[in-house]
């Protein structure tokens, strides 16, 4: 059900966009380069996922306990779907496109402020600290948001959702379940992210983070940052914020 519930997200938020918004939904658009954002996100996704268990593991603190099949694969596959369609449906598709934030105070202000929200937003998480959620907020909010300001599509945020959380337990075994792999970590919380997770981890904050600033780099050279409307002309459009 949580592929099904994926698939009702992005019909409902499209039908809620083009015929109560009236307007495109450019956001879901893009025909060929869809795929082609995806792809690039799923892999941006697996690859920091990949990078940030190699590093624990060189270090000593990600051990292998078995390696087999298992539902869990199945299940977290599914979740990942879910929760990564639903949170980037609601976090860049709704709150980072909102032209109410971003057309009155310019993309920074955008990206910070629906940052702290996705970092706040997981402080009902199981085992949640502060501190886990202000690694969140960097991590993944900023990768995230970088790359729907990338595209102006959600596409590649969608794809390093799923990929992230889908390789994370799925694969590596890392959550409360297991993947293709059964592990345990061991070592300070600060390195492995303790109860709260591989995302309290501060080698996932610095390689997301880098990524993600990366991406706003790339964002930039495009032209594509909306300045805030006191450094604009008052008939300046927002056209820098439709999709290349």
């Amino acid at each position: 059900m949580d592929v099904v519930d994926a698939v009702v997200s992005v019909v409902g938020y499209w039908l809620l966009v083009h015929f109560v918004g009236g307007r495109p939904v450019i956001e879901l658009g893009g025909r060929g380069a869809a795929l082609r954002e995806f792809s690039v996100g799923l892999a941006i996704g697996a690859l920091l996922m990949s990078a940030v268990i190699a590093i624990l593991a060189l270090i000593g603190f990600y051990h292998v306990v078995d390696v087999g099949w298992s539902m869990g694969v199945v299940t977290d596959l599914g979740a990942g779907v879910s929760v990564g369609v639903a949170e980037e449906i609601f976090f860049r598709g709704i709150l980072l496109r909102l032209r109410l934030i971003e057309g009155r105070l310019g993309t920074w202000w955008a990206l910070a402020i629906t940052s702290t929200l996705f970092g706040a937003a997981h402080l009902g998480n199981s085992h949640a600290t502060v501190f886990g959620a202000v690694a969140i907020a960097l991590e993944a909010g900023i990768l995230l948001g970088a790359c729907y300001l990338l595209t102006r599509r959600l596409w590649m945020a969608i794809g390093v959702h799923i990929a992230w959380n889908f390789v994370q337990g799925g694969i590596f075994g890392i959550g409360a379940g297991r993947g293709l792999i059964k592990a345990r970590l061991t070592g300070p919380d600060l390195l492995t992210g303790g109860a709260m997770g591989i995302e309290g981890s501060v080698v996932a904050v610095v390689l997301c983070a880098a990524s993600g600033l990366a991406v706003l780099v790339a964002v930039r050279r495009r032209g594509l940052i909306v300045p805030p409307c006191w450094r604009r002309p008052v008939q300046a459009a927002l056209d820098s914020t439709q999709p290349a």
